[in-house]
């Protein structure tokens, strides 16, 4: 397990990196340091990615994404809606998701 820390000031807002090397990464980011509003970001590796947000307009508290692994002839030479490329024929699909705070209306 590795731990970095980072003070602030970073184009990005990082704030720390937590990563179990092949298994997990944790990035953390300064309250307000980001435009989009982004707190974390916690990846398990080839599986799922969630991301945490705070104090967006449009209410978005979390986005996360399952994802699979299939050859491109498995696929039929696509993917729904998209899907990035990897080694040896490869593509990357998922499922994403993406939830809001609960406002009370008028």
């Amino acid at each position: 397990r590795v731990v970095e820390h980072f003070a602030q000031g970073r184009a990005s807002g990082l704030r720390q990196i937590d990563e179990v090397t092949g298994k997990s990464r944790d990035l953390v980011f300064y309250q307000g340091a980001r435009l989009d509003g982004l707190a974390c970001r916690c990846e398990s590796m080839g599986s799922k990615i969630v991301e945490t947000f705070e104090g967006r307009d449009d209410h978005l508290v979390t986005r996360s994404l399952k994802l699979c692994v299939a050859t491109v002839g498995e696929l039929g030479g696509s993917v729904g809606g998209g899907g990035a490329t990897g080694q040896a024929g490869t593509r990357f699909a998922g499922r994403s998701e993406e939830k809001k705070a609960d406002v009370g209306g008028p």
